[in-house]
C-alpha cells in the first residue's frame, strides 16, 4: 500500500587524451542511483531511500611492444549518499521483537570507496597469452544511522574484498582433425 516512488537523473562527463597511437589517458566524473524499496513487515512498509553515487576516475590504457602487451591502470573514488545495506536497526513501525531491533534494509547516510586497478595482457609468442590483474579497494562509513545501537562511523563496509588478484596463462594449439 506504499505510495513511495523513486526516480533519478544521472549524467557523465568524460575526457580523454591520446598521447600517442598506443597510449590513452582518460578521466571521468559521473553520477548514478539505485531505486529505493520497501521492507515489508506485517501491514507496515518501512521505506529504504534511493541510493546515489558520484564517481571520479582517472586512468591510462596502453598497447606496448608492437601491440603484444596491453597495460591498463585506473584510480577511482566513489562518494555514496543513502547507501543501501542490510543492517540491525530499531524495529520498524508495527514490528515487535524481544530486543527491539530487527535485520532490515536501511540507508547508511555517507559511504566512500577509493581504490586502484591494474591489468596486463601479454602475448610474448604466438599462441601464448599471459593475463594478470590486481585491484585494491578501501571503504569507509563516513556517517552512520542516527538510530543505530552502535555507531560504525569510520569502519569499512562488510563483505567488500580489500584486494584481489587474478592471473592466467593460456597456450592455444590445434588438435587437427582430432578436435572435431
Amino acid at each position: 500500500t506504499s505510495s513511495d516512488a523513486w526516480d533519478g537523473f544521472t549524467w557523465r562527463l568524460a575526457a580523454e587524451y591520446a598521447a600517442t597511437d598506443d597510449v590513452l589517458y582518460y578521466a571521468s566524473l559521473s553520477t548514478g542511483y539505485k531505486s529505493g524499496k520497501q521492507n515489508l513487515f506485517g501491514t507496515n512498509g518501512y521505506p529504504v531511500e534511493q541510493e546515489t553515487v558520484t564517481s571520479y576516475e582517472v586512468g591510462i590504457k596502453s598497447r606496448l611492444s608492437d601491440n603484444r602487451v596491453t597495460l591498463n591502470a585506473a584510480v577511482f573514488y566513489y562518494d555514496y549518499s543513502d547507501y543501501q545495506t542490510y543492517e540491525f536497526l530499531p524495529n520498524p513501525p508495527g514490528v515487535v521483537t524481544a530486543s527491539g531491533y530487527s535485520f532490515v534494509w536501511g540507508n547508511i547516510p555517507e559511504v566512500s570507496y577509493w581504490g586502484a586497478e591494474v591489468e596486463m595482457l601479454a602475448r610474448p609468442v604466438e599462441n601464448l597469452t599471459i593475463r594478470m590483474a590486481y585491484g585494491f579497494v578501501e571503504s569507509e562509513i563516513e556517517g552512520y544511522f542516527d538510530d543505530a545501537p552502535i555507531d560504525f562511523t569510520g569502519n569499512t563496509i562488510v563483505n567488500i574484498n580489500d584486494s584481489d588478484f587474478s592471473a592466467s596463462i593460456r597456450y592455444d594449439f590445434s588438435l587437427g582433425d582430432k578436435g572435431v
